[in-house]
C-alpha cells in the first residue's frame, strides 16, 4: 500500500465539524513514521499526500493551499520535511474532505 490508502477519505466517519479526530492524526502519525522516519524527503511528500509531482508540491506550498514548511538544513539543497506535520496536514486534508461531504448530505 503507498501512500495513505489505509486513510482514504471515503471511509466513513462520525466527527463534528471541527473535532479532530486524534485516534485518526495518531494513525496517520504512526504509519508516516514508520515507513518515513522522523524526515521526509520532497518526493516522499508527494507520495504521501498524494500529489502529481515535486512541482505540485512547490505550487501547492508557493499559493499557501498547503501549509507545510521544510526545515532549514545546513550545506542542503533538497528539501526535507518533518513527518510529524506532513502528518498534521494530511489529517487537516482528510477533515476538510469530511466536512465537505457533512455539508453536502
Amino acid at each position: 500500500m503507498t501512500g495513505l490508502g489505509m486513510f482514504h477519505p471515503s471511509e466513513q466517519r462520525s466527527t463534528a465539524m471541527n473535532d479532530a479526530d486524534p485516534d485518526t492524526a495518531e494513525e496517520i502519525k504512526s504509519a508516516l513514521l514508520t515507513k518515513f522516519g522522523p524526515l521526509m524527503s520532497a518526493k516522499e511528500v508527494v507520495s504521501a499526500l498524494k500529489l502529481n509531482s515535486v512541482d505540485a508540491l512547490r505550487m501547492a506550498r508557493k499559493r499557501g493551499t498547503l501549509k507545510l514548511a521544510p526545515l532549514p538544513v545546513h550545506g542542503r539543497r533538497a528539501l526535507l520535511f518533518a513527518t510529524e506535520q506532513v502528518a498534521q496536514v494530511a489529517h487537516g486534508l482528510i477533515q476538510t474532505v469530511d466536512e465537505n461531504k457533512e455539508q453536502l448530505m
